[in-house]
């Protein structure tokens, strides 16, 4: 937790999934168009769930049909490996189920979980068992 000079906490509010989100951005900055469409459409929020959708579209593009974003689709796919590995429940369900879910029946599911890491594929295959 990281406190001001008061001694305040400054994150203590700050939501784990929208952290998340912002961990993505920083470090894949091609997400940041659709993060800023994606505020635009839902102001004044950010809406981590929704937003994940725009993610997966873009990942399952770079596998299928957009080859120039491979390279960002394989980073997000190593950064949602990492979220996966949280200890907090929500960021690990925010990845579950709004992207693990959202990938099944994808035209290039089987690229794409050749890119993954094996806490990402793992809970890919509780989606494809349901």
């Amino acid at each position: 937790m990281v406190v001001d000079c008061d001694g305040v906490a400054l994150t203590a509010n700050i939501d784990p999934c929208k952290a998340w989100v912002e961990r993505l951005v920083h470090d894949v900055p091609a997400i940041e168009p659709r993060l800023l469409a994606h505020i635009d459409h839902n102001w004044p929020d950010l809406l981590p769930h929704v937003f994940f959708g725009d993610l997966t579209r873009l990942v399952v593009g770079g596998f299928w049909s957009r080859r120039e974003h491979r390279a960002d689709s394989v980073k997000i796919l190593a950064l949602l490996e990492e979220a996966m590995g949280s200890p907090d429940e929500a960021v690990q369900n925010l990845v579950s189920v709004s992207f693990c879910e959202n990938l099944v029946g994808e035209k290039p599911l089987e690229a794409i979980r050749a890119a993954m890491g094996p806490r990402l594929r793992a809970e890919l295959a509780k989606h494809e068992g349901a």
